[in-house]
């Protein structure tokens, strides 16, 4: 457990450096044929990042966190990133979130570095909340989110649907959750070589894919009067990577 808490610090301090530069190369490196695989990767991030334990917050209870996901290496067949050299890459959101009637959460999440931003929203529904005398049943909270990534050569759409299972003890809860992620992104700048010059590849600019994937966390938060700390590890549409959280519930 100190191990995961050590994680989830060491996450939040360093998902900004990872995510800096990831697409520096995209525009002269995406073809026809590997959009879907780099989709895939940014859905998966964009997605995990919705990941939160089965509590709900309580009627206009507010809650502000910060959320860092990291993905260990690209899919294998996103040439993008990795003809790039790219190996961890990560993604830092700010998020608030309120709570509603009848166990519903509203949340918005977002993020903006040079020329990339992510901007999106949704809702958490705590569908069963473990009490007294169900202790040893876990909350159950289902979650739906839609984003828009904006960066100087592709827009992508996202959405994303989560599930997730937690065991609440006083000061410590565990949880286990599972993610699905649908995401259309569409190149609006690429280049190619001409001779000695970079020129528009007008075959490729325009173009646009969909990449469907699942995701999985297990994690465990920490919670301290109003504080909640985060760490856990995920399985990204096959590839190994880790979230981490820190922030204020009230």
């Amino acid at each position: 457990m100190k191990k995961t808490l050590v994680l989830a610090v060491s996450l939040l301090a360093t998902a900004s450096a990872v995510w800096a530069s990831p697409f520096s190369e995209f525009e002269q490196r995406i073809k026809e044929g590997i959009i879907k695989p780099f989709a895939l990767d940014v859905g998966g991030l964009v997605g995990a990042t919705g990941f939160a334990p089965a509590r709900p917050l309580g009627f206009l209870h507010p809650s502000v966190r910060v959320v860092a996901v990291v993905q260990n290496e690209p899919d294998k067949d996103n040439m993008v990133l990795r003809d790039a050299g790219i190996t961890t890459f990560g993604l830092p959101v700010a998020e608030a979130a309120l709570g509603l009637p009848w166990n519903f959460d509203v949340v918005a999440h977002g993020f903006r570095f040079q020329n990339l931003s992510v901007f999106g929203g949704g809702l958490r529904w705590c569908l069963f909340k473990s009490g007294m005398t169900t202790k040893a049943l876990p909350s159950l909270a289902v979650s739906a989110f839609g984003d828009r990534i904006d960066f100087s050569a592709f827009q992508a759409s996202h959405l994303g649907l989560n599930a997730v299972a937690t065991w609440d003890l006083p000061v410590l809860a565990t949880y286990v959750g599972v993610g699905y992620d649908a995401t259309n992104l569409k190149v609006q700048s690429a280049t190619m070589a001409s001779g000695s010059s970079i020129v528009p590849n007008t075959a490729v600019e325009g173009l646009s894919d969909t990449a469907t994937g699942s995701r999985f966390i297990a994690g465990a938060e920490l919670k301290l009067m109003f504080f909640r700390l985060n760490g856990g590890a995920l399985l990204l549409h096959g590839s190994q990577g880790y979230f981490a959280s820190a922030g204020l519930t009230f």
